[in-house]
């Protein structure tokens, strides 16, 4: 089992590159790629659990969304792809504090300015 501390961007890379349904995303954890850490959403869609949303862009261009989410149960973490970005459920401006932070994401000012979009239209 992994244990996710809220500021460890290596390990949330970790855990999608060991759980990726995609060989590319573990290609890409080994240097062929780039990781964009989205932030901590209350929701990852197509499910109800909250977690974070990881774009990865491979060597070869594909892009992958992925959402990764904690077993209730077992505690285990796992990444799937996730077919949108459910801004209005983003919670990176609920963390207080200086310094990274997985909740915030990357680009914390841009996330906010496109969960304020959302959330002007009503939707994710």
């Amino acid at each position: 089992m992994i244990h996710l501390l809220p500021h460890d961007r290596a390990k949330l890379l970790a855990i999608v590159a060991s759980t990726a349904p995609y060989p590319a995303v573990r290609r890409a954890y080994e240097g062929e790629g780039k990781f964009e850490v989205l932030g901590g959403f209350s929701l990852i869609p197509p499910g109800t659990l909250p977690g974070y949303i990881v774009r990865v862009t491979s060597a070869n261009g594909p892009v992958y969304l992925l959402g990764v989410v904690q077993d209730p149960y077992t505690h285990n973490w796992h990444s799937g792809v996730v077919d949108r970005v459910p801004w209005d459920r983003w919670d990176g401006d609920k963390v207080s504090g200086q310094g990274y932070s997985n909740y915030r994401g990357d680009n914390p000012a841009e996330y906010a300015v496109l969960k304020e979009k959302a959330n002007a239209k009503g939707t994710s």
